[in-house]
This record gives C-alpha cells, structure tokens and sequence, in this order.
C-alpha cells in the first residue's frame, strides 16, 4: 500500500531572486505619501483652526479672571495688546502688577491678532485696561480677533460668560 510522504507532491520550489518587486516598491511609496501629509495636516493647523483655538483660550481666561475677582474680593484687569494680553491686579499700593501661573501674560502666535475692544457698546483703544470686579457683574464687552482672512468675536455678557463668535468674511 503507498503511503504519502509530506511534501513528496509538491512541485519543486522557485527560488526568488534577492530584492524588491516594482510593487512593493509602489506600495511602500503611496504608504509613506498618505503618512506624510497626515503629519503635515496634524503639525501644520490652518490659520482657522489656530485662531478659533487662541480665542477659545483668551475666552476661558477672562472667564476665569472673573470668577478669581470674585473669589479674591479684587478687581482683574485684562490689558489686550495686538500681538497679546496680561492679567493684573492692584497691589497693596495702588500699582497694577501682572498676575502669575494660569493668568500669565502671553503673546499670540504670529499668524493672530487681536484687532479691536468694545466696552458697552463704545469702541475703546488695546491697551486700555479691561476691568472684571469682585461683584460678578461685569460690563459687557467684545473683542475681536483674526488670523489672515478669518474673523472671531468674543462676546461677553454682564455675567461674564464670554462666547467665541465665528464671523464670515466673503471672500
């Protein structure tokens, strides 16, 4: 009776040359292409996306200068500048000085700017200091912003709640 051997059947094997097939060559090229410019899209955000993220921060700030006024019993100022703001308080003898860890001064990335101040409706010049009281009421304000052709408002309410308002430019 025959008996079968494992592998006995089988087809004398080719031996494949040493190297890399065009299509593998092919794959590994479109691999590396569809890597890259997700790296690129990741580390590289739109003026949009970098200003709706530094408006979305300065918002949560002012907030957060107001609710420390109110927890301090002092009144914040917020100074806004184009390129940045601070946050200070008066110290014992009147002067303002800036305030330190989540409320430091800083500056916006090169692209953003801010571009105007509105206090009760009234236009004011950047540079005037933007005051938030230990009351909790504070006057309505807006704040604008823009990174090349796109526009942001901050709003905020006699409450300080602050919101981040998407202004379309035609165009």
């Amino acid at each position: 009776m025959p008996t079968l051997v494992a592998g006995a059947c089988k087809a004398p094997a080719r031996r494949r040359a040493q190297g890399f097939t065009l299509i593998e060559l092919l794959v590994v090229l479109v691999i590396l292409g569809v890597v890259l410019a997700l790296a690129r899209v990741n580390l590289m955000p739109d003026a949009r996306q970098e200003l709706q993220r530094e408006a979305a921060q300065l918002a949560l700030l002012l907030e957060l200068a107001g609710d420390t006024a109110s927890t301090r019993a002092g009144v914040i100022g917020c100074v806004l500048s184009p390129r940045g703001y601070r946050f200070e308080q008066q110290n014992a003898q009147g002067d303002w000085v800036a305030l330190s860890a989540e409320l430091r001064p800083r500056q916006l990335p090169d692209a953003v700017s801010l571009g105007g101040l509105q206090v009760r409706q009234q236009a004011r010049p950047l540079g005037e200091r933007l005051l938030l009281t230990p009351s909790g009421l504070a006057a309505s304000f807006t704040v604008s912003m823009q990174s090349g052709p796109y526009r942001v408002r901050l709003e905020a309410d006699v409450l300080g709640h602050v919101r981040v308002v998407d202004e379309r430019v035609a165009g």
